[in-house]
């Protein structure tokens, strides 16, 4: 559907997370978006065909902060003029547009009012959070944007060799029993299939935040669709596929070895030493545009800026912390370190 404003009042239509549709802003009139829920994954190697400018159907313009240096996607009928991450309005239009199109996107399934109202309700949970921001939040200022990610699967094969340690049982010559260990070495190959395994790709973010606020539900991923981007904004990929592949194999490589390892890891068991030497073949990529909320906000005269999972709700980032609180469970921990028992501590916290 190619529409941009309401054939019936000519409001403006934007992508409405409640309704999995698009909706006039005006008329509250919904318009369905058609869009499979299947995503074809392409050939790694596809993605060095694909390279330069593509223009996503005439549908987006590229824009670049002078601030901070954040390239963004808008929808063409898009007029925001203001930045998603640092909140400046220092955009500035470019020619340059993500070489590669989306495969897939995961819609935004929280409103911007709902996002509001989840932040106060999550926030007062948070640990250290100071009583005072909790009880009176300052203006939040939202940016609805897609974040770039790659989802990589791929097919491989493992040879490993190590040493595990056993504990056994044996009666000494005193005819009591008695326990000793032995180191026995091992071999052995290993083959798995991985799937979806995520890796964001834009720089903008870092890895730290986004563990904050996962999971997504990939069971959720529709094919591209412009319309998902009308009333919202897109940051723009920087790190190529080859390079997302490289940390997608890391994750595979630490997943690979703890599975391993555990094979070898029992009640009287574990494992000392362990080589793994692994081949990835069938790699395989998709583009997949995932909704996270930017929220800043002022108090006490400092910025701060949370993401917020715009599919779950999940907060992540640096809140405003009560300095009373965090000298007062450090008192806590330090009387626990020095041996005072736990009922002792505590009723001395509490002033009993």
């Amino acid at each position: 559907m190619n529409i941009n404003n309401c054939p019936t009042c000519g409001g403006k239509v934007e992508f409405s997370p409640s309704d999995n549709a698009l909706k006039c802003v005006k008329c509250q009139h919904i318009f369905p978006i058609n869009a499979g829920n299947f995503v074809v994954k392409r050939l790694v190697t596809d993605a060095l065909n694909d390279e330069g400018y593509k223009d996503w159907e005439g549908t987006s313009r590229s824009y670049q902060c002078t601030n901070c240096g954040a390239k963004i996607v808008l929808n063409r009928y898009e007029m925001s003029t203001k930045c998603q991450y640092c909140n400046t309005s220092s955009l500035i239009p470019t020619d340059e547009l993500p070489g590669l199109k989306p495969d897939g996107i995961i819609p935004f399934r929280i409103t911007k009012e709902q996002a509001k109202a989840e932040f106060s309700s999550r926030v007062k949970h948070k640990m250290f959070i100071s009583r005072k921001f909790v009880k009176n939040l300052p203006k939040l200022e939202l940016g609805a944007t897609y974040i770039s990610s790659f989802d990589y699967s791929f097919h491989s094969f493992s040879r490993y060799r190590g040493i595990q340690e056993e504990t056994r049982k044996r009666t000494n010559g005193e005819g009591n029993i008695e326990e000793y260990t032995v180191r026995v070495p091992f071999t052995g190959n290993k083959m798995f299939d991985f799937g979806d395994l995520i890796v964001e790709s834009s720089d903008m973010i870092s890895q730290t935040q986004i563990n904050m606020i996962l999971p997504y539900n990939y069971k959720e991923v529709r094919e591209f669709n412009p319309d998902y981007l009308k009333g919202y904004s897109v940051g723009y990929y920087n790190q190529s596929v080859d390079d997302g592949l490289k940390r997608a194999q890391a994750i595979a490589d630490e997943k690979l070895y703890s599975m391993i390892s555990g094979e070898y890891t029992g009640a009287k068991t574990r494992v000392v030493s362990l080589q793994v030497n692994t081949t990835y073949t069938n790699q395989k990529f998709s583009y997949l545009l995932v909704p996270i909320y930017f929220i800043n906000y002022k108090f006490k005269d400092k910025d701060y800026l949370n993401i917020m999972n715009g599919q779950n709700g999940n907060v992540g980032g640096n809140f405003p912390t009560s300095k009373l609180k965090i000298a007062l469970f450090s008192i806590f921990i330090g009387l626990l370190v020095v041996g005072i028992p736990l009922a002792i501590v505590l009723a001395m916290m509490l002033g009993g």
